[in-house]
């Protein structure tokens, strides 16, 4: 009886010693899901702004990435007529601060109803929706280019792709 009674003991403790260490596991194997489900919400958080600066027959579209605090992307513009193939200006990564293109964006929402003639300006795409900001002629269009190349030169201010021209 006595030893009915150890083997019994036994097989209640290596059973629980077993279902303790699939717990474990369950709970490791979670532990790693969720890490990869951060990792993965990190990298959908990631926000894309294309700037179409295109005047006249000057093409220009900025492609910017915004992620983890820091901005890169790349200029892509041609002088239709003059320039044969796209020439692409490829932008060092910086440490971006949220507020620089943030604020542009806020003070340029008036722009945000499409209305007949407008062109898109600009595009903000985010994991979960796209806003679009439109310009109705050039003068609207070059106020808009001035505030962005402000914005870009705090920026990138060695870089003279974001210089304005000025006009004497």
């Amino acid at each position: 009886m006595v030893t009915r009674c150890l083997i019994i003991i036994c097989l209640l403790f290596s059973i629980s010693c077993k279902q303790h260490s699939k717990d474990e596991k369950i709970e490791l194997n979670n532990t790693d899901n969720e890490q990869l489900e951060r990792k993965q919400e990190t990298k959908n958080k990631a926000v894309t702004y294309i700037f179409n600066l295109t005047m006249e027959w000057a093409i220009r579209v900025d492609e910017l990435k915004v992620s983890k605090n820091t901005i890169t992307g790349s200029i892509k513009q041609k002088a239709e007529g003059i320039d044969d193939d796209f020439t692409i200006v490829n932008l060092e990564k910086r440490e971006y601060l949220e507020d620089r293109l943030t604020a542009l964006i806020k003070s340029n929402l008036h722009r945000a109803e499409k209305k007949e003639g407008g062109q898109w300006l600009l595009r903000v795409i985010k994991p979960t929706d796209t806003i679009m900001l439109y310009s109705y002629n050039l003068s609207d269009r070059s106020r808009f280019i001035r505030e962005y190349f402000k914005v870009m030169k705090s920026m990138y201010p060695d870089n003279e792709n974001f210089e304005y021209p000025e006009i004497r």
